[in-house]
């Protein structure tokens, strides 16, 4: 007998993944806003002898808001696989479950129609000896 999850289980997986998702963007939020702040204390404290140092700043601070775009861009990829995946995998134990409930069903009604018939037959049987016995 194959071991089945929990339907709902799987479905509630989905949820979990968007969940994950929704904090891995706040996440990059966060990093995209403390870099751009720190852009903003090095223009600030940048003099005109520094401004290579602002430079190199503001492209650090670029670095690392591109690099959160695209840690953001592949974790969501990877959560709609698994999410996708999921909802594969719980589509198909529900319809294994329907075809199983489909079959039993069948089952039961031909045991039910064969026995129904097998009393009949005793049933007629004995009626039968019994004429037999009264002649």
């Amino acid at each position: 007998m194959v071991k089945i999850k929990n339907p709902c289980s799987l479905l509630n997986e989905r949820m979990r993944q968007k969940e994950k998702l929704e904090k891995a963007k706040k996440f990059a939020v966060g990093i995209a806003v403390i870099s751009a702040i720190g852009v903003t204390v090095c223009v600030m404290m940048a003099t005109e002898k520094g401004m290579e140092m602002h430079r190199m700043c503001r492209r650090k601070a670029l670095d690392a808001v591109e690099n959160a775009k695209e840690t953001i861009k592949d974790k969501a990829d990877a959560i709609n696989k698994a999410a996708d995946k999921t909802a594969k995998s719980a589509s198909n134990v529900i319809n294994e479950i329907d075809k199983k409930a489909d079959d039993l069903h069948e089952n039961l009604n031909d045991g039910y129609h064969a026995v129904k018939k097998d009393i009949a037959e005793t049933a007629g049987n004995i009626s039968h000896n019994l004429k037999k016995d009264e002649k």
